[in-house]
């Protein structure tokens, strides 16, 4: 991969961990709003939550109008500068499907995900059915091992 990148995205999640992607109902607004950065080995994640009015401020294309506004919350603002320094536009939606293990004690943290029954769509609305998204055209699973600091030397 690359040595330096930076992702721009809005998450939403199902009510509940039973239900499978694209059959369940996203959960209501406020959703997590997230800037990812990659520099070699480390990755910096800064969250914010986004309300309706501002998920439609930044859907409408209104940056300059939420850059001005009172708002002390710094991601949030970092997200609107960075969509506007790098011309980011919303590309797609990706639903999956994500089981998680953790590893005990804390002092080792150490946790897995395991996504799959990934579907993507070019179809932006978070709050609306998921029956527009499509299956990649290979079944696709990716486990993701997560470290606090450097991975342990055996797992």
């Amino acid at each position: 991969g690359l040595y330096e990148r930076a992702k721009l995205r809005v998450r939403c999640y199902p009510k509940s961990r039973d239900m499978q992607p694209g059959r369940s109902p996203l959960t209501p607004l406020p959703h997590p709003l997230e800037i990812k950065q990659k520099r070699g080995d480390w990755i910096l994640k800064q969250r914010a939550t986004l309300s309706q009015e501002t998920w439609r401020q930044l859907r409408g294309g209104q940056h300059y109008a939420l850059l001005a506004s009172q708002t002390r919350d710094q991601v949030l603002r970092r997200f609107v500068a960075a969509q506007l320094a790098h011309r980011a536009t919303q590309r797609f939606l990706v639903d999956y499907y994500r089981e998680a293990y953790a590893v005990a004690p804390a002092a080792l943290y150490l946790r897995a995900t395991l996504d799959s029954q990934l579907r993507t769509g070019r179809q932006l609305e978070l709050t609306s059915p998921a029956s527009h998204l499509r299956p990649l055209r290979r079944a696709t699973e990716i486990l993701e091992v997560k470290t606090c600091g450097p991975a342990p030397s055996r797992c």
